[in-house]
Order: structure tokens, then C-alpha cells, then sequence
């Protein structure tokens, strides 16, 4: 790791990420980014910036506001799933295993990484 990659910047760890994951042009993680740097208004913003990418990019065919739309029912599905179950959180993954099912141009689906956290 070059010096200028240990600041532990929240763009140092994206770079360092985007070495080990090149086949990934869209990253979507669960942090707590006001920890790190937080560069839009409200947190639920996030999911208007990563439909619009999305949709450059082609990973999806609905507009970026009606993705924005998914994902925050997708959330909201997930957690009344997890909420059921007993549980007080949901995982990323549950969520976006709810916006693939939810998701009219779900064939980005195929481009959400075998990674995604389960416990």
C-alpha cells in the first residue's frame, strides 16, 4: 500500500477496493457515512446518485428516480420481513435481494456481487 493510500480517506478506500473489485463499476455498501464524508444532502439521496449511475452505466432500464423508488420499498419490504423474523435490522443483501425480486429491469441483478454480506 502506497503512503498516500494510509490516510484511511474514505477516497484512499475506494481506490484500494477498486483494485481488488475492477469488474465492478457500481459499488453499493451499508456504512454509516457520516463517519466517513457525506456529500449529499439526506442519506435517502444515495439512491437517486446510484440509479443515475446505474443507469449510465446500463446495469438498469427504469429511470433513476423510479430506481430511487425501488430501492426505498425494497428497504421497507425487507426490514418488515426482518422485523417479522424477529429481528431489529435488515442485511444489505436482504434488501437487494428484495429490489432484484421488485425491480421491473431486475437483469442488473446479475452484476450485484457474490459478496454481499449475509450475517
Amino acid at each position: 500500500m502506497k503512503d498516500s493510500e494510509k490516510t484511511g480517506t474514505a477516497d484512499s478506500a475506494l481506490a484500494a477496493l477498486r483494485r481488488e473489485e475492477p469488474a465492478y463499476s457500481l459499488l453499493s455498501c451499508d456504512i454509516f457515512d457520516t463517519a466517513l464524508r457525506r456529500v449529499l444532502a439526506r442519506p435517502e439521496d444515495i439512491f437517486l446518485a446510484a440509479g443515475t449511475r446505474a443507469f449510465a452505466e446500463g446495469l438498469i432500464a427504469c429511470s433513476p428516480g423510479a430506481f430511487a423508488v425501488y430501492r426505498q420499498t425494497a428497504e421497507r419490504r425487507a426490514r418488515a420481513v426482518a422485523e417479522s423474523c424477529g429481528h431489529d435490522e435488515v442485511r444489505i443483501a436482504e434488501i437487494y435481494a428484495e429490489l432484484c425480486r421488485s425491480c421491473p429491469s431486475a437483469r442488473w441483478c446479475s452484476h450485484v456481487s457474490p459478496h454481499a454480506p449475509t450475517a
